[in-house]
């Protein structure tokens, strides 16, 4: 018979295989947890930004932003907490690997992304725009009140609900039906179809396939968070930064 896996072999299991800490996804979490988000973005975005609107005109937008990105959230925990989940579950657990790799990965993640986004965007034709328009429109319309809680929900609210949504539940549910690289391609794919602009999409595409690989890597969704708090963090900072230049 086979030796069992134990003590630091068991930490190091084959990355196809499924963390045997986490529990299964069925296809039907997947569609209420994005619909559920979805409900949770509309419930809570449309109030906040016809509040916002009707206290600060134009700010309504800001406001919509912050709202939609914690409904996205509390949508997708509330599905969690009715199978008894928390952040275990979730996949926020130990990583495999020390997470202090992610020192010299994110910088090299992030700066590929940008390369092949323009690489390919020239390719394809796409005119250039900038990846930071839409943040900047909303500091620029929400005022100094609002960019604090702007800059939390792209940071870290929005990152949060996304990793759970597409590195969770969609990657692992996938991943049971499918080998882990058609997963990740895919899981890849749909994530980057829910955005729009097409500039934003193919960046996106590229920083996808990158939060897919950590979340399998390190077997835990702290990797892939930490990219994509960091990357949106980078992109309201310079979102920021354009407007009180003047850019």
């Amino acid at each position: 018979a086979a030796p069992s896996r134990t003590g630091s072999d068991a930490a190091v299991a084959p990355w196809e295989e499924p963390d045997p800490r986490l529990p299964p996804v069925p296809g039907r979490l997947v569609a209420l947890g994005m619909l559920a988000a979805l409900l949770g973005a509309v419930a809570f975005g449309a109030p906040a930004g016809f509040l916002g609107y009707f206290l600060a005109g134009p700010a309504g937008l800001a406001w919509l932003l912050v709202g939609a990105g914690v409904g996205m959230f509390v949508g997708a925990w509330f599905v969690g907490r009715r199978r008894g989940w928390g952040l275990a579950q979730w996949g926020f657990v130990r990583a495999r690997r020390s997470l202090w790799g992610l020192t010299w990965q994110l910088p090299l993640m992030m700066l590929s992304s940008l390369l092949l986004t323009a690489v390919f965007g020239t390719l394809l034709g796409l005119s250039p725009q900038e990846s930071d328009d839409v943040t900047q429109e909303v500091l620029a319309v929400g005022g100094p009140a609002l960019v604090l809680p702007t800059v939390l929900a792209v940071a870290v609210v929005v990152p949060f609900a996304e990793e759970m949504l597409f590195r969770r539940l969609l990657l692992d549910w996938l991943r049971s039906r499918m080998p882990v690289l058609a997963a990740g391609a895919l899981a890849t794919v749909v994530f980057a179809a829910v955005h729009v602009a097409p500039q934003a999409v193919l960046y996106i595409l590229f920083l996808g396939a990158w939060l897919a690989f950590l979340r399998v890597h390190y077997a835990s969704l702290w990797a892939p968070l930490i990219l994509h708090a960091v990357n949106n963090a980078m992109v309201a900072g310079v979102a920021l930064w354009a407007l009180t230049a003047g850019l």
